[in-house]
């Protein structure tokens, strides 16, 4: 079941204390509205009552929907630690079910869309990767120039993959069944562990592809 808790919270603005509502886990079978606020980014945001400035909140919250057998952590530092060194960490896992985790409410928020929308995370940051190139060779900017890059939607077999690129949105519309067979080629160097929760993002991918790549050179 969904739980929640309270705490203080003091606005970065004023200065004053007041209570806010955080979410510590989201069982979006009990509680599917929860879902539709996570994705209109409700969770997260709070409204100070004293100057009404509105805030995004980080703090951990675990994402778990029973149905599509996922469940996507948002952890602070401490949690990262204990989920890398596996060691403290007592989880019940369950067979069948996808685990990740995250740093950022976007990253939260976008790793759920994907599974939710019965698409493979590790395709969606391949195709991540080859917009980012092209952006990268097309428009010639550097890397550092790409604020983020993020899945969107999804429609028939393609996906919309949306880059921020020094303050303009570039959208880019592949075939993802294209990026499915590249995938599946080499599927065992992209394998994810059964029973650990795995950060799947940018850095995941590159490490992997680039560990393919040397292999295949060799």
């Amino acid at each position: 079941m969904s739980k929640s808790s309270t705490r203080i919270f003091t606005c970065p603005k004023c200065g004053k204390e007041y209570e806010i509502q955080i979410w510590e886990s989201i069982n979006v079978e009990q509680d599917p509205d929860l879902k539709e606020k996570l994705f209109h980014n409700e969770v997260f945001k709070v409204e100070c009552p004293h100057c009404h400035d509105v805030y995004q909140v980080l703090y951990p919250c675990l994402y778990h929907n029973p149905e599509t057998k996922v469940m996507v952590w948002l952890v602070d530092e401490k949690i990262e630690k204990e989920l890398i060194e596996n060691t403290k960490l007592k989880f019940d896992y369950i067979s069948g079910y996808k685990y990740r985790f995250c740093k950022k409410i976007m990253e939260f928020v976008e790793k759920i869309r994907i599974l939710e929308d019965g698409l493979d995370d590790r395709i969606v940051e391949m195709a991540k990767m080859f917009c980012e190139k092209q952006i990268v060779d097309s428009k010639k900017v550097t890397m550092d120039d790409i604020d983020y890059t993020i899945y969107n939607t999804s429609r028939d077999d393609s996906v919309e993959i949306v880059s921020m690129v020094k303050g303009e949105l570039v959208r880019m519309q592949l075939n993802y069944l294209e990026f499915e067979e590249i995938f599946l080629r080499e599927e065992d160097a992209y394998e994810t562990e059964v029973d650990r929760f795995e950060r799947v993002n940018r850095n995941w991918m590159l490490e992997r592809a680039t560990r393919e790549y040397v292999k295949n050179m060799n």
